[in-house]
């Protein structure tokens, strides 16, 4: 899927990465093997972009939510969100 979509970028394009998932194969291992493998793409900190949305800044380059985040409303799913830039 990553690969797919990154083709369809141009030069100093961004793409989101986000999954409904916490576990490392679905998430963090997908970004780490893409950029592995598609050197023209880094790993951009997106914190500014999506901190309206309550998401707290864990000083990672990527973000996890885990199911207690807003435990005091029921708790949420959680999810793995990681942005992407397309330098040349």
């Amino acid at each position: 899927m990553l690969e797919r979509a990154s083709k369809l970028l141009k030069g100093g394009g961004h793409l989101i990465y986000c999954v409904c998932s916490i576990v490392y194969s679905e998430g963090e291992e997908q970004i780490r093997t893409f950029l592995q493998n598609f050197e023209n793409f880094s790993l951009i900190n997106c914190f500014n972009s999506i901190k309206s949305f309550g998401i707290v800044n864990n000083n990672l380059p990527h973000y996890f939510v885990t199911p207690d985040f807003i435990g005091e409303s029921g708790g949420i799913d959680g999810f793995f969100i990681a942005c992407l830039k397309k330098n040349y």
